[in-house]
């Protein structure tokens, strides 16, 4: 609502332009393109767009009372694999296939399943972890032309499973708590560090 007011007054300031429509899409976390590149008035906002969308298709699943993960993995499936074939006439398919990002909350629901389900061992979480975080160092920077939903998405993935994994080892540590505070508070940093910068 700040950035929607504040794009009146300053234009220039929210991505230099300011539109009814463009903002009120915006404020609705409603896609704005056919691709992921146009970014609503609070630039990082365009992964909030990602993140209502995924909330609304997985309260929709447990509304029908139908396995909700698996129903959603098909959902998002289904709109990853059509995206490219439709943006033309579906802009808002095209936004959500794009670089196939909604896979990455499909890794995202098998972390949960696999960590929920299986007795795993901290250490192997470590493990995990750091295979994850070795996986980035080389896929981040590759010439490597896979979608970022898979070449960011898969070593994400296994960081952060592995790091959930390895938990009952950092909760021993009181300095390493000190850490998860950080972590609660990095959302809110994330939605308001546009406006100091």
């Amino acid at each position: 609502i700040i950035a929607f007011f504040g794009g009146l007054v300053l234009p220039e300031w929210f991505l230099g332009h300011y539109d009814f429509g463009f903002a009120v899409q915006s404020l609705l976390f409603m896609p704005l393109a056919k691709d992921a590149g146009t970014h609503p008035l609070i630039s990082p906002g365009w992964t909030l767009i990602y993140e209502f969308a995924f909330y609304t298709l997985l309260s929709l699943c447990l509304a029908v009372r139908r396995p909700p993960f698996a129903t959603a993995a098909v959902a998002i499936i289904l709109v990853t694999s059509a995206g490219p074939l439709l943006r033309d006439t579906v802009p808002w398919l095209g936004w959500y296939s794009d670089q196939a990002l909604m896979v990455e909350f499909l890794f995202g629901m098998a972390a949960a399943v696999l960590v929920r389900e299986h007795a795993f061992r901290p250490w192997q979480g470590l493990v995990v972890a750091a295979a994850g975080l070795v996986l980035i160092s080389f896929l981040w920077d590759s010439k490597l032309d896979w979608p970022r939903g898979i070449k960011i998405g898969l070593p994400a993935f296994l960081t952060v499973m592995g790091f959930l994994i390895s938990e009952p080892i950092w909760q021993r540590y009181n300095p390493m708590q000190q850490f998860a505070r950080l972590g609660d508070a990095s959302y809110s940093i994330y939605i308001v560090h546009f406006f100091f910068i």
